[in-house]
């Protein structure tokens, strides 16, 4: 999948450094639990490299030049009975739209491809950068619950 500035394409094992990097940097996990040690990193890139859809997981990096920029997912939420929009991108890439593109074609690829009639997103209630990009991407205030010792807020949009 593409947009006009980025390309989305699934994971492989040539993506690990970049996954490591991207998922144990301090202020992309800010509000994340914290960074990944790596021991327990390498369990999730397998089950990155082996999902299934409707999981889809993506590296996203620039067309102009082909840089890594972040990673997203529609994966199962905590609740196992929603999808989740989740994402991550470098801070160097922050605030330029990237996210808002890439996230969007994620979105039309739920509803068009995979046929779901909702996607949520969680995010702490402190995250206001998200939940500014989550509210441009049409997403609206569903519900606010305690999980992992934070306020959490929960987005939806519906097909």
């Amino acid at each position: 999948m593409e947009t006009d500035r980025t390309i989305l394409i699934k994971p492989e094992r040539k993506d690990y450094d970049d996954l490591l990097d991207l998922h144990t940097h301090e202020e992309v996990c800010r509000y994340l639990g914290g960074p990944v040690i790596e021991k327990e990193f390498d369990s999730y890139f397998e089950k990155i490299l082996s999902a299934i859809s409707p999981d889809s997981y993506w590296i996203i990096r620039r067309k102009e030049d082909d840089v890594f920029i972040g990673f997203l997912s529609i994966d199962l939420h905590h609740d196992r009975q929603h999808y989740e929009l989740s994402y991550q991108f470098l801070p160097e890439f922050w605030g330029q739209g990237y996210a808002y593109e890439a996230c969007q074609r994620v979105l039309q690829y739920a509803f068009d491809e995979l046929e779901l009639e909702a996607v949520i997103s969680e995010t702490q209630k402190k995250n206001v950068r998200s939940i500014e990009l989550l509210e441009r991407l049409g997403m609206t205030l569903e519900s606010t619950l305690e999980r992992f010792g934070e306020e959490q807020v929960i987005y939806c949009i519906r097909r």
